[in-house]
């Protein structure tokens, strides 16, 4: 009888998940670079600077916050770039690794409902 499990997804290689937490790493370190930055040099509140470290990456731009200093100005177009692909890359392999999960588990109950199939043949052919 074959034996799988939903939660074993062997299939998922360990480059791919070294890919994720790397990008997962990264985002947040790129989130915690941008909060300190703003709070510091904007003089932001805490919870202002990380909320628009999040909407600058984001780009949603409310507009309610906005650099005011010429070294906030040029860090902010830099970080926006950078943390534009940082955060592309993260959400695209995040859903990568969703649907890919989603498409393992399919196939692991089609796999078992074969199985049982063929344990009920082999039964009938036994009796």
């Amino acid at each position: 009888m074959l034996k799988y499990s939903p939660n074993s997804l062997d299939d998922l290689n360990i480059t791919d998940n070294m890919k994720f937490y790397a990008l997962l790493t990264l985002t947040g370190v790129i989130i915690f670079i941008g909060t300190v930055f703003y709070h510091y040099v904007e003089e932001f509140a805490w919870v202002d600077a990380y909320y628009f470290s999040v909407i600058a990456l984001t780009t949603v731009g409310f507009g309610d916050f906005s650099p005011v200093t010429t070294i906030g100005k040029i860090f902010t177009t830099i970080y926006i770039l950078v943390g534009i692909g940082i955060l592309v890359a993260f959400v695209s392999i995040f859903a990568d690794r969703m649907i890919n999960n989603q498409a393992i588990r399919k196939e692991i109950r089609h796999l078992e409902n074969l199985d049982k199939k063929l344990q009920q043949n082999k039964e009938k052919e036994g009796e």
